[in-house]
């Protein structure tokens, strides 16, 4: 094999290494700050919604309002809380993305387990 094959064969693994591990720090991220009040699946906390006064709906991230929605509004609303939501703006730039694209694959089914 070439050394110009293995060279792309390792930055390959390692693009994979790496994309796995921001998903999987995401999903840590939600597990510890999302979850109390957008459950696991994303589909809402029925106790909290009414704790917080709010519908179920508005808890649900994986609506097709939500998925559906840009993902600069979605940002916002991470970033500044909306609502009952609290603003994460201790967030970095890679970190925003990496949870968007854990709650947009819960919608979607795709969100590593």
């Amino acid at each position: 094999m070439k050394i110009s094959s293995v060279l792309l064969l390792l930055g390959v693994f390692l693009f994979a290494g790496l994309a796995y591990a921001e998903t999987f720090a995401a999903k840590e991220y939600f597990e510890r700050k999302c979850v109390s009040c957008h459950a696991a699946d994303g589909g809402g906390d029925v106790d909290k919604a009414k704790f917080l006064g709010v519908t179920i709906d508005q808890l649900n991230l994986v609506k097709t309002e939500t998925i559906n929605a840009k993902r600069e509004n979605l940002k916002t609303v991470l970033l500044d809380g909306k609502n009952s939501m609290p603003a994460y703006r201790k967030l970095k730039e890679g970190e925003v993305d990496a949870l968007i694209d854990y709650m947009l694959g819960l919608g979607r089914g795709i969100a590593k387990k």
